[in-house]
């Protein structure tokens, strides 16, 4: 007769395959500490269920590699075939036996065994809410409860889509783990809406809420509130205080003295098993952290692990520590300068696992360990660690080696960000936000900083905050100053910097500005919009433009660029013959197989012709020309179009931004239940590509649909 315990650890195994008993690469979740968390005890109360297993033939141990767990091999667990039998014989267990209805999408834990619980889950299930915070010290098992209360409602049909915030996030990155993956709005009220219309009735979750940094606490906080608004189900948990609330608040306090003892085991002997609990109360964190050979010293948690945790790590796997101490976010163990001691910290459940294998320390252990350092050790550890992921390719490492740099305090952050800022934005703005805000509260007086913070504001369209920053600029750039004009709707304002800065450039400067503006002029314009005017401010603009103090090559480059603009015009101007003289010209400069002209071509072919397929490899060249099919398709078609456009990496960049205000401007035309969501969103997007006219147009479209 099988004991409790080992029949969970059967049913454990037994949900993975047969086949990985002779894999060289196993999940973490068969080796010790996997199958510790998953039964909610430490990995000693294991000892003696798995030991009578291994005897009885029902498991078997060997050595093999845990992927992500570090390059030593280390022991793994197998049902063997009388195992399985065994399993096949136990009786169904309420979970097995009922239908599961609902699902866990997104960043959600995997399910681990609750300890003394069932009053307080009971508690937030009854009371009525669709939306709650759970608060709670670092540890104290915040997100295995709300795991265990999805894991409940999905009985309910109810399904939770999770997200676990990090410095790097904002309203947008969070909801897109929700949505695993998924396209989302970028304007935290237009995204709750969206997010309202797909997830009606499923729980919102979202955890780690006290990692958010300030630079995105109010987009999130919009995002929470509007969400709340429109009646989402919606579950907060935070250390306390939380920094946003909604519905009742569920403070989780300390495991009872029995939970306590369940969650050591029945292998340590009562009485330091009641001592252990009597120093270490009923923390769960600190109870798995513990082992019969450590010392207790004193009661309060903190002094616990930095005085008895802390110090029985052995002195080689401290750098390891370290290292993983000074992450922003989670991070693949393979980026770690070494994995020497990642198995001996996972030994002593001091690590977090996601569910793809990224890595993180224990909030509780890191933020102790961090409180260890004086400013010149932290400074190394931060120093180093940048060292390191300076080594690392990818433009995530480009990240975190810039949180590295900004803590270790480097002079030449200014000289860094210039080079990697436009292409971080592209990969995650959210994080490039952060970081340079961050820099910008080190080194406050440093006047460039300010201008790359104004240039990250503008580019992910909050107008406010970059307003906020040029404030305390010296001597703003007038570009800088009319882009900020123009985003909030000062347009007098904007015209007057704009023309001073291109009267008092020279040269290419002077020509960029120019081009740039005109540029500008031609796509400030809704999809179904043929106002005349936009062609003949360009036109007139293009027409000022001298070539005469640029050299060959500059002088060649912004032929092609003005010549793209007049192809431009002729199109809006329905003037096939000029649109083929100004390819033919072009065709003259950069020869017939240029790309540009091949673009031209394609563009003329889609507007005079009603040509619906091409090829691009460029995404915004091949986004704009599939934007201007849709004035060739019935609305059906539009709207199988609209579904197949991709929009995650484009839309950081004005010219990116501009093309997905049109997806979704358009989409608003076509699908009447999504409409006003669509254009709040679309709205925000031309505010942030500054193209003002547009979106004041379909700002008086929306209004005109709510009166």
């Amino acid at each position: 007769m099988l004991s409790a315990s080992q029949g969970r650890v059967l049913r454990w195994l037994g949900r993975f395959s047969s086949s990985l008993s002779e894999a060289w690469d196993v999940p973490r979740e068969i080796s010790l500490p996997g199958i510790s968390e998953a039964m909610g005890v430490v990995r000693s109360a294991l000892h003696a269920p798995i030991n009578t297993l291994l005897e009885e033939d029902l498991i078997i141990c060997r050595l093999a590699h845990v992927i992500g767990g570090g390059s030593r091999r280390r022991n793994v667990y197998h049902l063997t075939e009388f195992g399985r039998k065994a399993l096949e014989e136990l009786p169904d267990t309420f979970e097995e036996s009922s239908q599961r209805r609902g699902s866990l999408k997104g960043e959600y834990p995997e399910a681990t065994e609750l300890k003394g619980r069932d009053e307080l889950i009971q508690k937030i299930l009854d009371s009525g809410s669709d939306s709650f915070t759970v608060v709670g010290i670092a540890g104290i098992g915040k997100t295995v409860l709300a795991r265990e209360i999805s894991q409940r409602l999905a009985k309910q049909k109810i399904n939770s889509r999770w997200a676990r915030a990090t410095t790097f996030d904002d309203a947008n990155s969070l909801a897109q783990r929700m949505m695993e993956g998924a396209e989302v709005p970028e304007e935290p009220t237009a995204l709750a809406s969206w997010l309202s219309d797909r997830c009606k009735g499923d729980l919102l979750v979202i955890d780690d809420l006290q990692d958010l940094h300030a630079r995105h606490l109010e987009g999130v906080k919009k995002m929470i509130e509007t969400l709340q608004s429109n009646e989402q189900r919606m579950m907060l948990i935070s250390r306390a205080p939380s920094m946003i609330e909604i519905g009742e608040v569920f403070s989780i306090e300390e495991v009872n003295d029995e939970a306590a003892m369940e969650i050591l085991g029945g292998e340590i002997d009562e009485e330091t098993a009641l001592k252990a609990i009597e120093h270490l109360g009923g923390h769960p964190l600190a109870l798995h952290m513990w082992n019969p050979e450590q010392p207790l010293a004193g009661a309060h948690i903190r002094r616990y692990v930095e005085q008895t945790v802390l110090t029985c790590i052995p002195e080689e796997s401290m750098p390891t520590l370290d290292e993983v101490a000074v992450l922003p976010a989670p991070v693949e163990l393979k980026h770690l300068s070494t994995t020497e001691g990642v198995d001996i910290l996972d030994d002593h459940a001091l690590l977090r696992w996601s569910h793809d294998q990224r890595v993180e320390l224990q909030h509780l252990v890191r933020n102790v360990r961090r409180e260890t350092w004086n400013e010149e050790e932290s400074l190394a550890i931060h120093s180093r660690a940048a060292d390191n992921w300076s080594t690392v390719s990818g433009e995530q490492a480009r990240l975190i080696e810039l949180h590295m740099r900004n803590n270790a305090l480097e002079a030449n952050i200014t000289e860094y960000l210039d080079i990697h800022v436009d292409s971080l934005l592209l990969f995650d703005s959210a994080a490039v936000a952060t970081l340079v805000d961050d820099a910008c509260q080190r080194w406050p007086d440093a006047m460039q900083l300010k201008s790359i913070a104004v240039h990250t504001a503008l580019e992910r369209g909050e107008a406010e905050h970059a307003a906020k920053e040029l404030a305390m600029m010296i001597d703003a750039p007038l570009e800088l100053l009319a882009r900020v004009a123009r985003q909030k709707g000062l347009l007098d304002e904007a015209e007057k910097h704009i023309l001073e800065a291109i009267d008092r450039a020279t040269g290419l400067d002077k020509v960029k500005l120019q081009i740039s503006e005109a540029t500008r002029l031609l796509e400030d314009s809704l999809p179904d919009d043929d106002d005349p005017v936009p062609s003949q401010d360009a036109e007139k603009l293009i027409n000022s433009i001298s070539l005469t103090d640029l050299d060959t090559e500059e002088r060649k480059r912004a032929l092609v660029a003005i010549a793209s603009l007049n192809h431009w015009i002729a199109l809006n101007r329905n003037d096939a013959d000029s649109a083929a003289q100004v390819r033919k010209g072009l065709e003259n400069i950069a020869g017939d197989d240029d790309p540009i002209v091949s673009d031209l071509a394609c563009r003329a072919n889609i507007h005079f012709e009603g040509e619906t397929s091409f090829s691009s490899d460029n995404p915004l060249r091949n986004l704009s020309l599939r934007l201007m099919t849709l004035h060739n398709l019935e609305d059906e078609e539009k709207i199988a179009a609209l579904d197949g456009l991709e929009l995650q990496d484009i839309s950081t960049s004005r010219l990116g931004r501009r093309l997905a205000a049109m997806v979704w401007c358009w989409r608003g035309m076509l699908l009447k239940d999504e409409r006003l969501s669509c254009w709040r969103e679309a709205i925000h997007l031309f505010t942030s590509a500054e193209c003002p006219k547009a979106s004041k147009a379909l700002t008086l479209r929306m209004h005109s649909l709510l009166r």
